[in-house]
Protein backbone atom coordinates (compact mmCIF):
# COMPACT_ATOMS: atom_id res chain seq x y z
CA UNK A 1 0.00 0.00 0.00
CA UNK A 2 1.37 2.94 -0.61
CA UNK A 3 1.95 5.96 2.18
CA UNK A 4 0.99 9.40 1.76
CA UNK A 5 2.69 11.81 3.18
CA UNK A 6 0.88 14.66 4.99
CA UNK A 7 2.90 18.10 5.30
CA UNK A 8 2.28 20.13 8.62
CA UNK A 9 1.15 23.48 7.70
CA UNK A 10 1.64 26.26 10.31
CA UNK A 11 -0.71 29.16 10.04
CA UNK A 12 0.53 32.70 9.24
CA UNK A 13 -0.02 34.36 12.09
CA UNK A 14 1.64 31.37 14.62
CA UNK A 15 4.94 31.20 12.21
CA UNK A 16 7.15 34.35 13.34
CA UNK A 17 6.62 31.80 16.70
CA UNK A 18 7.64 28.85 15.20
CA UNK A 19 10.63 30.48 13.69
CA UNK A 20 11.51 32.60 17.50
CA UNK A 21 11.17 28.98 19.10
CA UNK A 22 13.32 26.67 16.56
CA UNK A 23 16.03 29.51 15.38
CA UNK A 24 15.99 32.03 17.92
CA UNK A 25 15.37 30.46 21.41
CA UNK A 26 18.95 28.04 21.00
CA UNK A 27 21.07 31.48 20.84
CA UNK A 28 19.16 32.86 23.91
CA UNK A 29 20.64 30.45 26.50
CA UNK A 30 23.98 32.06 26.56
CA UNK A 31 22.37 35.69 26.39
CA UNK A 32 19.95 34.53 28.84
CA UNK A 33 23.37 33.92 30.98
CA UNK A 34 25.06 37.08 30.73
CA UNK A 35 21.73 39.28 32.15
CA UNK A 36 21.52 36.98 35.01
CA UNK A 37 24.96 37.45 35.86
CA UNK A 38 24.54 41.24 35.25
CA UNK A 39 21.57 41.32 37.56
CA UNK A 40 22.11 42.65 40.97
CA UNK A 41 20.95 39.61 43.69
CA UNK A 42 18.05 39.83 45.96
CA UNK A 43 16.87 42.38 44.20
CA UNK A 44 13.04 43.22 43.12
CA UNK A 45 12.83 42.55 39.24
CA UNK A 46 9.95 43.42 36.84
CA UNK A 47 11.05 41.46 33.45
CA UNK A 48 8.93 42.37 30.57
CA UNK A 49 7.90 40.18 27.73
CA UNK A 50 9.00 37.36 29.35
CA UNK A 51 7.69 34.62 27.25
CA UNK A 52 7.45 31.49 29.27
CA UNK A 53 9.28 32.51 32.09
CA UNK A 54 12.75 31.33 31.05
CA UNK A 55 14.83 34.44 31.91
CA UNK A 56 12.63 35.22 35.09
CA UNK A 57 13.06 31.69 35.76
CA UNK A 58 16.76 31.52 36.25
CA UNK A 59 17.11 35.13 38.26
CA UNK A 60 14.66 33.79 40.79
CA UNK A 61 16.92 30.57 40.98
CA UNK A 62 20.48 31.99 40.49
CA UNK A 63 20.22 35.44 42.08
CA UNK A 64 17.32 34.97 44.76
CA UNK A 65 15.27 37.79 42.97
CA UNK A 66 11.98 38.68 43.73
CA UNK A 67 10.94 38.30 39.93
CA UNK A 68 7.61 39.63 37.85
CA UNK A 69 7.57 38.96 34.56
CA UNK A 70 4.70 40.51 32.36
CA UNK A 71 3.50 39.36 28.82
CA UNK A 72 0.26 39.95 26.84
CA UNK A 73 -0.17 36.50 25.91
CA UNK A 74 -2.10 34.38 28.26
CA UNK A 75 -0.75 31.28 26.79
CA UNK A 76 2.66 31.93 27.70
CA UNK A 77 2.00 33.28 30.94
CA UNK A 78 -0.18 29.82 32.11
CA UNK A 79 2.74 28.16 31.00
CA UNK A 80 5.28 30.05 32.74
CA UNK A 81 3.03 30.27 36.08
CA UNK A 82 2.95 26.35 35.65
CA UNK A 83 6.34 25.91 35.74
CA UNK A 84 7.12 28.07 38.41
CA UNK A 85 4.70 26.41 40.15
CA UNK A 86 6.30 22.92 39.57
CA UNK A 87 9.71 24.51 40.48
CA UNK A 88 8.02 25.37 43.91
CA UNK A 89 9.64 29.13 43.12
CA UNK A 90 7.53 31.34 45.68
CA UNK A 91 9.43 34.47 44.75
CA UNK A 92 8.43 34.69 40.91
CA UNK A 93 4.59 35.36 39.88
CA UNK A 94 3.44 36.60 36.49
CA UNK A 95 1.02 38.31 35.07
CA UNK A 96 -0.64 38.99 31.80
CA UNK A 97 0.05 43.16 31.18
CA UNK A 98 0.61 45.14 28.51
CA UNK A 99 3.99 46.72 28.59
CA UNK A 100 3.04 50.04 27.96
CA UNK A 101 0.93 50.64 30.55
CA UNK A 102 1.94 49.48 33.76
CA UNK A 103 -0.09 51.45 35.95
CA UNK A 104 -0.68 48.68 38.39
CA UNK A 105 2.67 49.19 39.48
CA UNK A 106 3.46 52.31 41.70
CA UNK A 107 6.70 54.81 41.04
CA UNK A 108 10.18 52.94 41.54
CA UNK A 109 7.81 49.95 42.79
CA UNK A 110 11.15 47.35 41.43
CA UNK A 111 14.85 48.00 41.76
CA UNK A 112 15.42 46.73 37.78
CA UNK A 113 13.02 46.73 35.06
CA UNK A 114 14.34 44.47 32.09
CA UNK A 115 13.61 42.98 28.83
CA UNK A 116 15.20 40.47 26.67
CA UNK A 117 14.94 40.59 22.80
CA UNK A 118 11.38 42.60 22.88
CA UNK A 119 12.19 46.28 22.43
CA UNK A 120 12.90 45.74 18.26
CA UNK A 121 9.32 43.95 18.28
CA UNK A 122 7.43 47.22 18.65
CA UNK A 123 6.89 50.31 16.71
CA UNK A 124 8.49 53.10 17.65
CA UNK A 125 5.97 55.10 19.04
CA UNK A 126 5.29 51.34 21.54
CA UNK A 127 8.62 51.22 22.33
CA UNK A 128 9.17 54.76 23.46
CA UNK A 129 5.99 54.34 26.14
CA UNK A 130 7.45 50.85 27.22
CA UNK A 131 10.70 52.23 28.02
CA UNK A 132 8.92 55.18 29.67
CA UNK A 133 6.98 52.86 31.88
CA UNK A 134 10.26 51.16 32.62
CA UNK A 135 12.09 54.73 34.14
CA UNK A 136 8.82 55.16 35.59
CA UNK A 137 8.53 51.84 37.80
CA UNK A 138 11.90 50.87 38.49
CA UNK A 139 15.63 52.81 39.22
CA UNK A 140 17.65 50.66 36.82
CA UNK A 141 17.14 48.96 33.44
CA UNK A 142 19.11 46.34 31.82
CA UNK A 143 17.68 45.62 28.04
CA UNK A 144 18.97 42.86 25.57
CA UNK A 145 18.30 43.62 21.92
CA UNK A 146 20.03 43.66 18.40
CA UNK A 147 23.17 45.77 18.03
CA UNK A 148 23.00 48.92 15.38
CA UNK A 149 24.65 48.97 13.70
CA UNK A 150 24.38 45.45 12.51
CA UNK A 151 27.53 43.64 11.72
CA UNK A 152 28.73 42.26 8.12
CA UNK A 153 29.05 38.80 9.34
CA UNK A 154 27.42 36.17 9.57
CA UNK A 155 25.94 36.02 12.80
CA UNK A 156 24.27 39.46 11.35
CA UNK A 157 23.33 37.99 7.83
CA UNK A 158 21.67 35.05 10.00
CA UNK A 159 20.01 37.78 12.43
CA UNK A 160 18.53 39.89 9.51
CA UNK A 161 16.85 36.16 7.69
CA UNK A 162 15.52 35.12 10.73
CA UNK A 163 13.74 38.27 10.98
CA UNK A 164 12.65 38.61 7.24
CA UNK A 165 11.22 35.27 7.82
CA UNK A 166 8.84 36.60 11.26
CA UNK A 167 7.52 38.69 8.01
CA UNK A 168 4.95 40.98 8.72
CA UNK A 169 4.33 43.80 11.47
CA UNK A 170 7.17 42.34 13.13
CA UNK A 171 10.09 42.39 10.24
CA UNK A 172 8.97 45.79 9.25
CA UNK A 173 8.90 47.04 13.04
CA UNK A 174 12.53 45.40 13.22
CA UNK A 175 13.68 47.66 9.88
CA UNK A 176 12.07 50.59 11.81
CA UNK A 177 14.46 49.51 14.53
CA UNK A 178 17.41 49.53 12.98
CA UNK A 179 16.65 52.64 10.37
CA UNK A 180 16.02 54.67 13.53
CA UNK A 181 19.72 53.44 15.16
CA UNK A 182 18.70 50.83 17.08
CA UNK A 183 18.37 51.07 20.85
CA UNK A 184 20.18 54.11 21.96
CA UNK A 185 17.46 56.77 20.42
CA UNK A 186 15.28 55.16 22.47
CA UNK A 187 17.19 55.72 25.70
CA UNK A 188 17.51 59.16 25.37
CA UNK A 189 14.00 60.10 24.32
CA UNK A 190 12.96 58.47 27.65
CA UNK A 191 15.54 60.06 29.57
CA UNK A 192 17.14 57.28 30.23
CA UNK A 193 21.39 57.28 31.36
CA UNK A 194 23.05 54.38 29.79
CA UNK A 195 25.72 53.19 32.15
CA UNK A 196 27.05 50.40 29.73
CA UNK A 197 27.03 47.67 26.82
CA UNK A 198 27.87 44.77 26.07
CA UNK A 199 28.16 43.23 23.10
CA UNK A 200 26.79 39.75 22.45
CA UNK A 201 26.52 36.55 19.98
CA UNK A 202 29.29 38.27 17.25
CA UNK A 203 28.35 41.79 18.03
CA UNK A 204 24.80 40.74 16.74
CA UNK A 205 23.23 41.72 19.91
CA UNK A 206 24.04 43.85 23.41
CA UNK A 207 23.08 43.87 26.74
CA UNK A 208 22.36 47.64 27.76
CA UNK A 209 22.20 49.39 31.61
CA UNK A 210 21.06 52.24 32.33
CA UNK A 211 19.64 54.52 35.12
CA UNK A 212 16.51 55.55 35.63
CA UNK A 213 16.49 59.06 36.80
Amino acid sequence: MRKIWCQKIIPKANRPLMIYKTLIDPLLKGLHRQVVSLAPPGKRILDIACGHGTLAMMLALVKGCEVTGIDLEASKISKATEEARKKTLSNLNFLVMDATDLSPFGDKAFDVALTSMAIHQFSPEAGLKVMMEMKRVARTIIIADYAWPMPGNFYGWLARSIEWMAGGEHHRNFLQYMKNGGLEPLLDRAGIKMTGSHPQGKGTMAITSGICE
